[in-house]
């Protein structure tokens, strides 16, 4: 291993460092034994910095400035992430900016490189029919804040044990007759909400990303919870700005854009953005565990956990009484049905209020 090579390694140049230092007869005069221990140990300094480099995979394209440095890509990752850039999208333009639909990046310092597959096939067949390629620990780690839920366990019984109780929720027929109309809904809502703002606007430009944002929130809440949870991110936003005048926007230049209030968020919705962050934030890290073990003892990482437990729990409780009543719709309905499914073929009592059952539903 690496750790055993460098042990090596250091134990010989300090034998060697001590036989010379020790020649029989004090040969070596006092004078000149200060600077052979630095020489000695700048070599080895500098040896140990040049082990330390990344090392590319022969053959796969990669940028030339990160094995000049300890931290390979991790400067260029933070720069774009500083821009307002995405990792995922960092990630993807790396192939681009290669010309190769391969590539390798060192994102953790002092470690194997990430090798980027652009190509969709390839891609599938690794996924898919690769039985040989299984989740990196890295990505096990990056996903601490979300829980023990199935796509932290490598496959094996407990990951198929979890990920059952997700079966179908993307099947055509769940999608159609259940998401499908209420993304209609929304979408027409989306859609009137760029209206209002065109009319503010007058002419003038405005971002629509937060809109999309809170749309995206929405549907997922549903998606989850169904008619049990009745919060909203775009309604607020879309009221707040239709009792607003065009006189309350600020005079500009024709092609200067407008900057829109926000309306506040609930503090679930809200904690979902920064749950968000926590994720990217751990996803960056060269040490994801430390960082998140940091992260997690600090106060306002305790007050999303909180309110997320608060709200899971009751979302549950409503849950289980949609199962008794047999109107099973969202997604937290369908995982708690095949639950009870699974207890029954198997002989025990169904677990329905498990922190596992809420890791699960946490990022549906």
């Amino acid at each position: 291993t690496q750790s055993e090579s460098l042990y090596r390694w250091y134990f010989s140049e300090n034998m060697a460092l001590r036989n010379v230092l020790s020649l029989p007869g004090d040969s070596i005069p006092s004078p000149l034994a200060a600077p052979l221990v630095i020489v000695f140990a700048s070599a080895g300094l500098y040896l140990l910095y040049k082990w330390l480099l990344p090392r590319p995979l022969p053959g796969i394209p990669y940028n030339a400035g990160a094995v000049k440095s300890l931290r390979g890509d991790q400067q260029a990752l933070a720069d774009y992430l500083s821009t307002g850039g995405e990792f995922s999208t960092w990630l993807g333009e790396q192939c681009l900016r290669m010309g190769s639909p391969v590539c390798q990046v060192f994102v953790q310092p002092f470690k194997l490189p990430w090798i980027l597959v652009a190509d969709f096939h390839e891609a599938q067949d690794i996924l898919m029919r690769r039985p040989e390629f299984d989740k990196p620990q890295f990505l096990i780690d990056a996903l601490q804040g979300l829980g023990d839920f199935h796509a932290r366990y490598k496959m094996g019984d407990a990951f198929k044990a979890r990920r059952q109780l997700r079966q179908d929720l993307m099947a055509p027929k769940y999608l159609n007759n259940y998401i499908g109309p209420f993304l209609h809904s929304k979408a027409r809502d989306l859609v009137k909400l760029f209206e209002v703002k065109t009319d503010l606007a007058n002419g003038r430009p405005f971002s629509i990303r937060e809109d999309y944002t809170r749309t995206v929130l929405d549907v997922m809440l549903h998606h989850i919870f169904g008619e049990d949870y009745n919060e909203s991110a775009l309604d607020p936003q879309l009221e707040l700005l239709r009792h607003m005048t065009p006189s309350k926007i600020p005079k500009s230049d024709v092609d200067e854009p407008v900057n829109f209030d926000e309306a506040p968020r609930s503090f679930f919705i809200e904690l979902l953005h920064e749950t968000a962050e926590v994720l990217e934030r751990t996803t960056v890290s060269p040490t994801p565990r430390l960082s998140f073990w940091w992260w997690s003892k600090q106060t306002w990482y305790k007050k999303i956990v909180s309110e997320k437990d608060r709200v899971l729990k009751e979302q549950l409780r409503k849950a289980a009484r949609n199962l008794e009543a047999g109107t099973v719709r969202s997604a937290l309905d369908h995982m708690m049905m095949r639950e009870q499914v699974a207890a029954e073929k198997q002989g025990r009592e169904p677990q329905l209020f498990t922190q596992g059952m809420a890791d699960e539903v946490g990022p549906t």
